[in-house]
């Protein structure tokens, strides 16, 4: 993409006993496609994130973390578009 803006809400953590806590969040992902794209110059998403972390001996972690698109506008990338500026290593 050339641009993107990630918008989310603050977390809401919920405690479940002294050692497991669930979290829900908002994100509105903007991205736009570098110019000359044959599609809308816009992709844009709505997501909620959800998860789970337990308190561990070395402090909290996630044991669950998920991402649900809820809705989209726009068209995502082709991966013939795809390029090495546009990929996320998750370690």
């Amino acid at each position: 993409f050339a641009s993107t803006q990630h918008l989310n809400s603050p977390a809401l953590v919920e405690f479940v006993g002294d050692e497991m806590a669930t979290l829900r969040a908002n994100v509105v992902s903007t991205h736009t496609h570098h110019p000359g794209a044959a599609v809308e110059p816009i992709f844009a998403t709505g997501t909620l994130v959800t998860g789970q972390a337990r308190s561990t001996g070395d402090g909290w972690r996630f044991t669950l973390l998920s991402f649900r698109v809820v809705w989209l506008t726009g068209s995502p990338p082709r991966a013939a578009d795809a390029s090495v500026d546009d990929t996320v290593a998750l370690r």
